[in-house]
């Protein structure tokens, strides 16, 4: 979407400079996802992962919304790239961190799956939003900076229900 985005923001670019932002995000995406497993060795995966999916939240929000000129795009591109592909690369660790090892394979995959929808369906609703608003590329963005905010908020929702039913179950063995 986003080759597409910046071909109809500035169509007087040849198709190679319109590609040139998704290129940018791929790059981006691969120090990212280095640089949260180092934010996760320090703050931990939770945290990590809820830094990395609010702030591409809010690159979308506020950055992408308002780029409208070829240098703001692929500023744009360079901070969603680095925070909107991190959280992969944190699945497995946040797994671990709020739910233990013991089951490490089954919960992978069962998050895994619960990602599938939503990698699936991005591109097709992303195109029925655009279609419905008539081209507005404001509600195909806002909608997925909002869905990016709100995974984040589910993610502080799942630390604080971990943590405090691992809280009750010690509480409830300490005194059995």
């Amino acid at each position: 979407m986003l080759a597409i985005y910046t071909a109809s923001v500035l169509p007087h670019l040849s198709p190679a400079s319109a590609v040139l932002p998704l290129t940018l995000v791929n790059v981006a995406a691969g120090c990212g996802r280095i640089c949260v497993g180092f934010a996760a060795d320090k703050i931990g995966p939770t945290n990590a992962f809820f830094i990395s999916v609010t702030m591409s939240g809010l690159v979308q929000l506020l950055f992408w919304n308002f780029a409208r000129t070829y240098p703001a795009i692929l500023v744009m591109s360079v901070l969603l790239g680095f925070f909107g592909a991190s959280f992969v690369s944190l699945t497995g660790p946040v797994a671990a961190h709020l739910y233990g090892t013991e089951r490490l394979g089954g919960i992978s995959g069962l998050l895994t799956l619960f990602n599938t929808p939503g990698n699936l369906a991005a591109a097709p609703l992303a195109g029925v939003i655009l279609d419905a608003s008539g081209g507005n590329w404001h509600a195909v963005i806002g909608f997925s900076g909002s869905m990016q905010i709100v995974a984040g908020l589910c993610m502080l929702y799942g630390k604080h229900f971990v943590a405090v039913r691992a809280r009750a179950l010690t509480c409830l063995f300490q005194y059995a």
